[in-house]
């Protein structure tokens, strides 16, 4: 027998390798697609898995904070209202001491009838056994204009007498 007898043709054998690697390349492109599959569906799920969590957790935070902003309007409004009336308080004239420097102008036998505050200016109506008392109290007011204290301008509006409570003044009296 010959050794050099061949069976198998050469051609025949490049053509099964070809396909051999044609097959080897089918299967592992099969599989990468295969594993790149498994890993997005992972990855999807594991990212649905989180959000769902991350969406309660926030939903969560959002109910517990709802109360909260209900508070923080009302401390706004109760701010706003402070700073509102610290403002007007600021710009008001003292009563008490506006009163109190009429009534150390006054002698101490008038008694005063109505005081009536306005913006700028004060209406008041005092009585006295005596003309000399009201004449007295008139001008303490009007040293007090030249002193620029509390008056600005005094009006007489109007002076009478009755029998029963005596003599009565009314001063429209504006504040500096």
């Amino acid at each position: 027998m010959s050794k050099e007898i061949n069976l198998v043709l050469q051609e025949g054998i490049e053509e099964l390798k070809q396909k051999r690697k044609l097959r080897r390349f089918r299967i592992a492109a099969v599989s990468s697609l295969i594993v790149v599959l498994v890993i997005s569906l992972s990855l999807y799920l594991l990212k649905l898995n989180l959000s769902s969590g991350l969406e309660e957790r926030k939903n969560s935070l959002l109910s517990q904070l709802d109360p909260l902003r209900n508070k923080e309007a009302k401390l706004k409004i109760v701010n706003d209202r402070i700073r509102n009336i610290s403002s007007i308080q600021g710009t008001r004239k003292d009563i008490s001491k506006i009163v109190d420097e009429i009534l150390t102008a006054m002698p101490e036998q008038m008694s005063i009838e109505n005081l009536e505050f306005e913006e700028t200016s004060v209406l008041l109506e005092a009585s006295s056994n005596s003309l000399v008392l009201i004449d007295d109290f008139i001008n303490n007011l009007i040293e007090m204009g030249e002193q620029k204290r509390v008056v600005r301008t005094m009006i007489l509006d109007s002076l009478g007498f009755d029998e029963l409570q005596g003599y009565s003044v009314s001063l429209n009296i504006s504040l500096i």
